[in-house]
């Protein structure tokens, strides 16, 4: 196994003592948790859910408020997605989406109402960021 799979395996361990908190822990705060981890940067000051919202209707949508915030255009192509790059996923709604990390075949994202995190596959995944997770190599 990776160092980065360790390090996200460790990082969603942390994330199960969390329940799903629109205000204080929601896939925003999930995915910009990480990238702040694995890229060594400040973390995404989200202290609201009326932050997210501003952020988002700001950029124009959750994709463009992503490329954004990471800094890169999504890949070309969600197959390209590997351990540690931040996807977005489908809903049962269309309207909603979930902002998750790709742990492989399935990626990992914060259902609502739930204290557990869930897993889909990676391939269902409608956009994805590459995450430079080269931080996580510097022990």
């Amino acid at each position: 196994m990776s160092i980065v799979a360790v390090r996200l395996e460790e990082y969603l361990r942390q994330c199960r003592c969390h329940a799903f908190n629109w205000q204080h822990f929601n896939c925003a705060h999930f995915a910009a948790y990480w990238v702040a981890l694995a890229e060594n940067r400040p973390a995404l000051n989200l202290a609201s859910l009326r932050d997210w919202i501003k952020m988002r209707d700001d950029a124009g949508g959750v994709e463009p408020a992503i490329t954004k915030f990471i800094g890169r255009e999504p890949m070309p192509n969600v197959n390209f997605a590997s351990v540690g790059d931040i996807v977005v996923l489908p809903s049962r709604r269309p309207e909603r989406r979930y902002i998750g990390i790709c742990s492989g075949r399935y990626s990992a994202f914060l259902p609502m109402n739930s204290d557990e995190i869930g897993f889909i596959y990676t391939t269902l995944a409608v956009a994805a960021w590459h995450v430079n997770t080269e931080a996580l190599l510097e022990v």
